[in-house]
């Protein structure tokens, strides 16, 4: 097999870059050096919009997957927030009489932010546990909340 075709199999095209030849060494030795990922997924309902019992179950979650050897936690979307919105976004109402709502204001303001206690208290516990963790909630966006996915390192 040519160097251009091996090229083509592992990265979809051919790279211009790189002299014929064997394949480099450090894709030899990660075709070989590959450990097993043990991911565990998190098949639980988030304790309605309650960050703080949310947050609490998501730790006692993450300290199972470690107990497990987990080496990655993945929460359900929205879990630390729910996955819920004001009713007034299923309505027609024009866009500032559902801006003005109060549920609609309460629930803008509950979002997350990137460094708040439930985010911080996820991060020290992946660090204490030495096990990654992807959660996600509602964090505060320019306007409105958004969707985000917290990629949490060991």
């Amino acid at each position: 097999m040519t160097q251009g075709r091996r090229e083509e199999e592992l990265f979809g095209e051919k790279s211009k870059s790189r002299a014929a030849g064997p394949l480099p060494s450090a894709l030899k030795k990660r075709k070989t050096a590959m450990k097993t990922l043990k991911v565990a997924m998190v098949q639980h309902r988030a304790c309605g919009p309650d960050v703080q019992k949310n947050t609490a179950l998501a730790l006692r979650c993450i300290a199972q997957a470690k107990a497990e050897n987990a080496d990655l936690v993945l929460f359900p979307e929205c879990f630390l927030t729910a996955y819920r919105f004001p009713r007034i976004c299923e309505t027609l109402r024009p866009v500032e009489a559902i801006e003005t709502d109060e549920e609609f204001v309460r629930w803008r303001e509950s979002a997350l932010e990137d460094d708040s206690p439930p985010l911080n208290q996820l991060r020290q516990a992946a660090r204490a546990l030495d096990i990654g963790v992807a959660a996600t909630c509602f964090t505060r966006g320019k306007k409105y909340p958004r969707n985000t996915v917290f990629l949490i390192g060991r």
